[in-house]
């Protein structure tokens, strides 16, 4: 009725924030310490979208980890990847097998460095709220989790879609509100991975995720409370 009539609408909405890939993400890396690298935590944090890892690379790391059952040291001790990604079997690599381990191998490099530092900091006796703020605030920024939420918000804008180039800038601000409060009320407690995951989700409960109308003239619909 409305696109009939070009009267813009706008809708108000509390929305997950969870869901969103950036929460996702970061979620994912705290579980990643949590389980010790299981495949359940590795593949989240992989689909999350924000490491730099190609689809190729993705399914390669992915595939070889399920074959073999891989968890913990598997993943951040120091031997490379060796075993037939295609599962066991008798005789020497296939080519296809041994393009599929280089491949796997290069995705597990770009990605557990940085996941195998948050480790150590994340497992460390009598963390504080503060010290796993800071840990998390760095991988994120290692892995440009701010400059890709810019691009995406530029993406948006460009092609007209102002009012989710906005929540896309929301999100980084949001999760850098929750951080600051976090360390502000919370700094100097002393913390598990678990409970600081726990934590954080009930931060993201609390908040909710908006954007500017894009015009002013534009009707709204939404939550009497998420409207001012």
């Amino acid at each position: 009725v409305f696109a009939r009539a070009d009267i813009p609408v706008y809708t108000s909405a509390k929305e997950d924030l969870t869901a969103k890939p950036l929460f996702a993400f970061l979620l994912a890396s705290i579980s990643v310490v949590i389980e010790d690298f299981s495949l359940k935590s590795i593949k989240r944090y992989v689909k999350s979208g924000y490491t730099d890892l190609t689809v190729s690379e993705s399914d390669a790391l992915l595939s070889y980890a399920r074959a073999w059952k891989l968890r913990g040291k598997a993943w951040y001790g120091d031997n490379e990847w060796t075993l037939d990604p295609e599962g066991y079997r008798e005789g020497d690599l296939t080519a296809r097998g041994a393009r599929l381990l280089k491949k796997a191998n290069v995705a597990r490099d770009k990605i557990v460095p940085a996941l195998s530092a948050l480790r150590d900091t994340l497992t460390q006796k009598d963390l504080t709220v503060s010290v796993t703020m800071k840990a998390l605030y760095s991988h994120l920024i290692s892995l440009g989790a701010d400059e890709r939420l810019r691009k995406n918000a530029e993406r948006y804008l460009k092609n007209g879609d102002r009012e989710q180039s906005e929540r896309e800038i929301q999100l980084w601000k949001i999760l850098i509100n929750i951080i600051d409060q976090l360390v502000d009320l919370a700094g100097d407690w002393v913390i598990t991975p678990k409970r600081l995951q726990s934590l954080i989700k009930l931060m993201c409960d609390c908040v909710g995720l908006g954007a500017i109308p894009a015009s002013a003239d534009s009707v709204t619909f939404g939550d009497a409370s998420l409207i001012r």
